[in-house]
Protein backbone atom coordinates (compact mmCIF):
# COMPACT_ATOMS: atom_id res chain seq x y z
CA UNK A 1 0.00 0.00 0.00
CA UNK A 2 1.02 3.71 -0.90
CA UNK A 3 0.23 6.62 0.41
CA UNK A 4 1.44 9.78 0.06
CA UNK A 5 -0.11 12.98 2.08
CA UNK A 6 0.40 16.92 2.29
CA UNK A 7 0.03 18.06 5.45
CA UNK A 8 -0.44 22.17 6.13
CA UNK A 9 -1.39 23.39 9.29
CA UNK A 10 -3.02 27.44 9.63
CA UNK A 11 -3.30 28.50 13.47
CA UNK A 12 -5.28 25.47 14.93
CA UNK A 13 -6.62 24.04 11.51
CA UNK A 14 -5.06 20.87 9.68
CA UNK A 15 -5.62 20.52 6.24
CA UNK A 16 -4.14 16.52 5.01
CA UNK A 17 -4.55 15.86 0.75
CA UNK A 18 -3.25 12.54 0.21
CA UNK A 19 -3.41 9.98 -2.28
CA UNK A 20 -3.83 6.44 -1.37
CA UNK A 21 -2.80 3.03 -4.18
CA UNK A 22 -3.04 -0.11 -2.84
CA UNK A 23 -4.16 -4.21 -4.00
CA UNK A 24 -6.18 -5.51 -1.43
CA UNK A 25 -7.49 -9.75 -1.61
CA UNK A 26 -11.01 -10.13 -1.76
CA UNK A 27 -13.08 -12.81 -3.44
CA UNK A 28 -14.86 -12.61 -7.11
CA UNK A 29 -18.56 -12.14 -6.48
CA UNK A 30 -19.72 -14.34 -8.60
CA UNK A 31 -17.92 -17.18 -8.54
CA UNK A 32 -16.21 -17.09 -4.80
CA UNK A 33 -12.50 -17.26 -6.51
CA UNK A 34 -10.16 -15.40 -5.11
CA UNK A 35 -9.14 -12.21 -6.86
CA UNK A 36 -6.70 -9.12 -6.50
CA UNK A 37 -8.45 -5.67 -6.54
CA UNK A 38 -6.36 -2.92 -7.02
CA UNK A 39 -7.66 0.06 -5.26
CA UNK A 40 -6.90 4.07 -5.10
CA UNK A 41 -7.81 7.68 -5.30
CA UNK A 42 -7.26 10.82 -3.53
CA UNK A 43 -8.54 12.57 -0.27
CA UNK A 44 -8.51 15.74 1.59
CA UNK A 45 -9.43 16.15 5.06
CA UNK A 46 -9.96 19.65 7.21
CA UNK A 47 -8.85 18.98 11.03
CA UNK A 48 -10.43 21.40 13.46
CA UNK A 49 -9.90 21.11 17.40
CA UNK A 50 -12.39 19.37 19.58
CA UNK A 51 -14.38 21.34 21.13
CA UNK A 52 -15.67 20.72 25.22
CA UNK A 53 -19.64 20.43 24.23
CA UNK A 54 -20.88 17.26 23.15
CA UNK A 55 -21.27 16.67 19.62
CA UNK A 56 -25.03 14.81 19.68
CA UNK A 57 -26.70 18.10 20.35
CA UNK A 58 -25.21 20.25 17.10
CA UNK A 59 -26.99 20.08 13.97
CA UNK A 60 -24.43 18.81 10.54
CA UNK A 61 -23.89 21.12 8.12
CA UNK A 62 -23.04 20.47 4.42
CA UNK A 63 -19.69 21.22 5.23
CA UNK A 64 -19.56 18.86 8.00
CA UNK A 65 -18.46 15.82 6.50
CA UNK A 66 -15.27 16.97 5.32
CA UNK A 67 -14.49 18.33 8.72
CA UNK A 68 -12.75 15.73 11.31
CA UNK A 69 -11.47 16.87 15.01
CA UNK A 70 -8.72 16.09 16.61
CA UNK A 71 -7.14 16.47 20.23
CA UNK A 72 -3.99 17.29 21.95
CA UNK A 73 -0.88 17.53 19.77
CA UNK A 74 -0.71 14.65 18.02
CA UNK A 75 -2.75 13.41 14.91
CA UNK A 76 -2.75 9.84 14.13
CA UNK A 77 -3.56 9.29 10.03
CA UNK A 78 -4.71 4.97 10.76
CA UNK A 79 -8.39 5.98 10.96
CA UNK A 80 -8.36 8.15 7.79
CA UNK A 81 -6.21 5.98 5.92
CA UNK A 82 -8.51 2.77 6.87
CA UNK A 83 -11.54 4.96 6.19
CA UNK A 84 -9.99 5.60 2.66
CA UNK A 85 -9.58 1.99 2.19
CA UNK A 86 -12.90 0.96 3.25
CA UNK A 87 -14.46 3.54 0.95
CA UNK A 88 -12.05 2.49 -2.45
CA UNK A 89 -13.78 -0.95 -1.98
CA UNK A 90 -15.94 -1.61 -4.69
CA UNK A 91 -19.39 -3.20 -3.91
CA UNK A 92 -18.97 -6.18 -6.53
CA UNK A 93 -15.54 -7.50 -7.39
CA UNK A 94 -15.90 -9.39 -10.33
CA UNK A 95 -12.69 -11.94 -11.19
CA UNK A 96 -13.21 -10.91 -15.03
CA UNK A 97 -15.97 -9.39 -16.91
CA UNK A 98 -17.65 -12.47 -18.58
CA UNK A 99 -17.03 -14.47 -15.17
CA UNK A 100 -20.47 -17.45 -15.54
CA UNK A 101 -20.54 -17.34 -11.60
CA UNK A 102 -21.80 -20.43 -9.52
CA UNK A 103 -24.69 -22.40 -11.07
CA UNK A 104 -27.68 -21.56 -8.44
CA UNK A 105 -28.67 -24.83 -8.32
CA UNK A 106 -25.76 -27.45 -7.63
CA UNK A 107 -23.20 -24.55 -7.21
CA UNK A 108 -20.41 -25.68 -9.29
CA UNK A 109 -18.15 -23.12 -10.94
CA UNK A 110 -19.47 -22.41 -14.08
CA UNK A 111 -16.11 -21.05 -15.68
CA UNK A 112 -14.43 -24.27 -15.21
CA UNK A 113 -17.22 -26.97 -15.17
CA UNK A 114 -20.43 -27.56 -16.63
CA UNK A 115 -23.59 -29.13 -15.32
CA UNK A 116 -26.52 -30.76 -16.40
CA UNK A 117 -28.86 -28.47 -13.71
CA UNK A 118 -31.86 -27.06 -15.77
CA UNK A 119 -32.01 -23.66 -15.08
CA UNK A 120 -35.82 -23.37 -16.90
CA UNK A 121 -37.16 -25.24 -13.46
CA UNK A 122 -39.67 -23.23 -11.25
CA UNK A 123 -39.93 -23.69 -8.04
CA UNK A 124 -43.22 -25.42 -7.02
CA UNK A 125 -43.77 -22.57 -3.79
CA UNK A 126 -43.58 -20.39 -6.88
CA UNK A 127 -45.92 -22.12 -9.20
CA UNK A 128 -49.18 -20.82 -8.13
CA UNK A 129 -48.39 -17.28 -9.52
CA UNK A 130 -48.49 -18.42 -12.75
CA UNK A 131 -51.86 -18.71 -12.36
CA UNK A 132 -52.29 -15.01 -11.88
CA UNK A 133 -53.88 -13.11 -14.37
CA UNK A 134 -53.41 -9.06 -14.52
CA UNK A 135 -56.01 -6.79 -16.44
CA UNK A 136 -54.81 -3.84 -18.27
Amino acid sequence: MDVDCLITKTSTTVFIKGKLSAIIKSYCSRCLEDVSVPIGGNFAYTLIPAKAETREDVELTAEEPEISHYQGDFIDLTSIICEQIILQIPIKTPCREECKGLCPRCGINLNTSSCNCHLAVVDNRMAVLKKIKVKN
